[in-house]
């Protein structure tokens, strides 16, 4: 296995998300786990995460689940995330000075 250092931040919500959600909810196929605001398909992106809740460095590639008795590296999956949400996780990330070992196989 070979670990890299990536860049990480905590997962977040708007202010005005529990108000977008609730409008939104049921109406449409995606909502953005950042804003719950309603996604277009043809504009959302998508932000990797890892427990205990922090996006990830874009462009690593999928983190692998590795569980054994001496490591424990869990990815979340990938979130669907509007193009404004996305421009400011990748500001938070290049901001960030927090860092998380990950290993690849």
């Amino acid at each position: 296995m070979k670990a890299q250092a990536i860049k990480i931040i905590p997962m977040y919500r708007t202010s005005d998300y529990e108000r977008n959600e609730e409008r939104f909810r049921g109406e449409c196929e995606y909502q953005c786990i950042c804003c719950g605001r309603k996604l277009n398909p043809r504009t959302m992106k998508q932000a990797q995460a890892i427990a205990p809740g922090y996006f990830v460095e874009i462009g690593i590639g999928n983190i692998p689940e590795i569980i054994t008795e001496t490591m424990h590296q869990e990815p979340m999956g990938w979130y669907e995330v509007g193009p404004e949400c996305y421009k400011e996780i990748k500001s938070r990330l290049a901001a960030s000075d927090k860092t998380m070992e990950v290993y690849f196989k």
